[in-house]
């Protein structure tokens, strides 16, 4: 408004936007057998968390009244806030697959004699016991998780990867925990059985992480995905693409 006030000249005209040239759409790839053993490394981790933070502080109360419903929401309140930032840091110093299979078989080893540890005489002091066992390794199971599949899935079929197999793994043992929980404590040996579900959930699990670490990776920068997304961009006049995820486990939520 100042140029036209004073009986200036009128400003110039902005420059004229730079064309982008269109990328070419891009064709979806799914690794099917890939989303079958990352559905593999969910359940352990979502059937110890439905499990410890939300079934077992319900069942005991029972036996310790109501304040086991406080204890279940202080447990989910450190696990979140505390432990998995903890692990997220740490991981970008460790070998998320040899700490993925640690953490699961650690977990598969102990949740039978905890259990019956537990159960056996239910108190206030020996859930915070099982607690702080088990979630430590449970958070470093949850981050190495992100860290493995991430880079995992080829770019053009990521997201639907990721969730066809969290979907698929969590609803499959964390949605039925309570119920497959309650059963076998009603209508079975109880924790003896409990214990040996969760075992063998997260032994498999830990199996789907050593499975994965030997296959090759769908997307890694030279694989024939990284190469074709390459010459697309550079094609439409583009910089070259930054390779998802990168080194840390906060670059790798940030680039989801």
């Amino acid at each position: 408004a100042a140029p036209l006030l004073s009986g200036g000249p009128p400003p110039p005209p902005p420059p004229p936007e730079p064309e982008v040239a269109e990328v070419g759409a891009p064709q979806l790839k799914l690794d099917i057998l890939g989303i079958m053993f990352a559905i593999g490394i969910y359940v352990g981790g979502a059937l110890v968390f439905y499990l410890s933070t939300v079934w077992l502080p319900v069942y005991l109360t029972q036996f310790l009244g109501p304040v086991m419903g406080l204890a279940g929401t202080v447990a989910v309140a450190v696990f979140a806030l505390i432990l998995i930032p903890i692990a997220g840091v740490a991981i970008d110093y460790l070998d998320p697959y040899l700490v993925g299979m640690a953490s699961r078989a650690l977990n598969g080893l102990l949740a039978l004699p905890l259990l019956l540890w537990l159960l056996q005489a239910p108190s206030l002091t020996r859930f915070g016991i099982a607690m702080a066992v088990m979630l430590p390794t449970l958070a470093f199971d949850f981050v190495s998780t992100t860290k493995i599949l991430v880079p995992y899935f080829h770019a053009e079929g990521r997201y639907l990867s990721l969730a066809l197999a969290q979907n698929a793994g969590v609803g499959l043992t964390g949605g039925t925990a309570p119920m497959v929980a309650t059963f076998a404590m009603r209508y079975s040996s109880g924790p003896a059985i409990l214990g040996g579900y969760v075992s063998i959930a997260l032994l498999l699990a830990a199996l789907s992480v050593l499975i994965l670490r030997c296959r090759p990776r769908c997307f890694v920068p030279g694989a024939p995905g990284w190469a074709s997304a390459a010459s697309r961009v550079a094609d439409a006049g583009g910089a070259k693409p930054r390779p998802p995820g990168g080194p840390s486990y906060s670059a790798l939520l940030e680039s989801c």
